[in-house]
């Protein structure tokens, strides 16, 4: 059976002729994102980095007032730095969502293999990497810096979950049609099909927050930009182990191809 492509859109104005409607909403919800983003930047990640160093301050004043800092009070700051830590974690992961997939970002062709390889080279460095790109896909009309934030998000999960003696990253691009089709995979455990929807919900992890320093955000901010490319993102079951996040999207010819 040949492979479909169905494109999936989500949060979008329905327009009346001449899309100036959709347009104005867009632009306009895109307007207060971008206020309430630096907003959040500004007035929620300071008084947090505060929170993180105070107890370090605490722990040297005691020093130095020749008082040791008894284990259990030791303990519970420590956790304080941490769970500031964890918070700062978190908003810089809702910042970056707020400011992907923003429809102003511009459209440039980019070598697909090149990006590719700064991200593996960047992130998984001492890895086993296999990346096959189809001639078609050599090069794209696309955000870069978008495109490079799906490649980042769905190779660092690779990285911090593939639990693999040796763990194996595969890039593989194909074309279906007029349809970008790559999968990003690893040899890994892989996920249990009964949360391959719920991975990419917000804030969203599969292990306690413990055991991973993740904002549960990253596949949601997969989807984000996927979906505004027209797309769609998926996970799908290897029979040999480990999982393959799946993207795809329409192709954009380049104008000058036009």
């Amino acid at each position: 059976m040949p492979e479909t492509f169905v494109a999936k859109h989500q949060g979008t104005v329905e327009q009346k002729p001449g899309g100036a409607l959709g347009e104005h909403c867009n632009c306009r919800a895109q307007a207060e994102l971008d206020l309430l983003g630096k907003r959040l930047g500004h007035d929620l990640r300071a008084p947090l980095r505060a929170i993180s160093i105070i107890p370090q301050w605490i722990a040297e004043d005691m020093d130095e007032a020749g008082t040791p800092v008894p284990p259990p009070i030791a303990d519970h700051l420590q956790t304080l730095e941490s769970q500031a830590k964890r918070m700062d974690s978190l908003l810089v992961g809702v910042l970056e969502f707020i400011k992907v997939a923003n429809a102003d970002q511009p459209r440039e062709l980019i070598s697909t293999e090149m990006e590719i390889a700064r991200v593996l080279e960047d992130l998984a460095p001492a890895y086993v990497a296999f990346v096959e790109i189809a001639p078609q896909l050599a090069s794209l009309w696309i955000s870069r810096s978008d495109f490079v934030t799906v490649l980042r998000q769905l190779i660092s999960n690779s990285v911090i979950h593939c639990d693999a003696a040796e763990t194996r990253i595969s890039c593989i691009a194909r074309q279906v049609g007029q349809t970008a089709v790559f999968d990003v995979a690893d040899n890994g455990t892989g996920i249990d099909e009964s949360d391959h929807s719920k991975i990419f919900e917000p804030f969203t992890t599969l292990q306690p927050r413990d055991n991973v320093d993740t904002s549960g955000l990253g596949l949601a901010i997969v989807r984000k930009i996927v979906t505004s490319w027209g797309g769609s993102v998926s996970a799908v079951a290897q029979d040999a182990g480990g999982v393959t996040m799946r993207f795809q999207f329409p192709i954009q010819p380049c104008p000058e191809n036009r």
